[in-house]
């Protein structure tokens, strides 16, 4: 589901999208208030829980958009990360580290900027953080990159940049 919340709005709030945060109690309430006022005039029931992700984007005149997504993550999921660099040297650097070991890895990019999906274990995740920025988890932010980014290498990325493979 995806909500509103005009400049007007975060103003009665006494916030901005830049001072927007899902995880500050001010901001919480604000959310909450905006669901409950969708809610009643929409009619609509908006179910929030725990689980619940929250994502705010900002609108271009002020606001904001406030993205709710409460489905469960599937196990595939959770093992699915997006890592973010401005320079392809270390997503190398990261791929000759792990040295010939198969893991499904695309990589795109877009002026100037790389991502990297890789769908892998915990430990080539903390791993990986070592090298490159995490950008995003899961099918959703995949689905972003894929939209928003030209797919350089779809498969076996880390092996072609760590030179074990070949481009497909």
């Amino acid at each position: 589901m995806i909500i509103e919340f005009s400049k007007d709005e975060l103003e009665d709030c006494h916030l901005t999208y830049e001072k927007l945060d899902s995880e500050s109690l001010k901001s919480k309430l604000a959310i909450c208030r905006i669901i409950a006022e969708t809610q009643k005039l929409s009619g609509e029931s908006i179910k929030i829980s725990e689980k619940t992700r929250v994502d705010i984007l900002p609108d271009g005149d002020g606001g904001c958009l406030i993205v709710l997504d409460s489905r469960q993550k599937s196990k595939a999921d959770t093992n699915l990360r997006i890592y973010e660099s401005e320079s392809l040297d270390p997503i190398m650097d990261f791929a000759k580290s792990i040295g010939d070991k198969d893991t499904r890895s695309s990589l795109y990019g877009k002026d100037g900027r790389y991502r990297l999906s890789l769908h892998s274990d915990a430990g080539e995740h903390l791993m990986c953080r070592e090298f490159l920025d995490l950008w995003g988890e899961g099918e959703a932010d995949l689905h972003r990159t894929v939209e928003s980014f030209d797919c350089l290498i779809s498969e076996n990325a880390l092996k072609i940049l760590g030179g074990f493979g070949t481009k497909k």
